[in-house]
């Protein structure tokens, strides 16, 4: 996760935009049907960690951008974290 963040940090003006979810929600249904599962499952978590964030920017009416380090905070907790997991898991599957 923390190598996700910095990427965030770093390249958010792009992978912040409106449809960038949409963008990697459809490179992981690709790489599913291409049979390559772990690197699904990784564009997969990707997809679902810049749509929380941006969820989370418009719940506090905010730039995706401002949210990135508190999103990532509220992850570290074992109740987020879990959350997180059970709803990847959920997507994956």
């Amino acid at each position: 996760l923390d190598k996700t963040r910095e990427f965030l940090i770093l390249h958010g003006d792009i992978m912040l935009q409106e449809n960038a979810s949409n963008y990697l929600l459809l490179a992981s249904l690709e790489d599913e049907m291409n049979g390559f599962r772990d690197k699904m499952r990784l564009t997969a978590r990707q997809s679902q960690i810049v749509s929380n964030i941006a969820e989370l920017a418009k719940t506090m009416k905010t730039h995706p951008g401002n949210v990135i380090n508190p999103f990532f905070k509220r992850i570290e907790e074992k109740e987020h974290l879990e959350g997180f997991q059970t709803g990847l898991e959920s997507f994956v599957q």
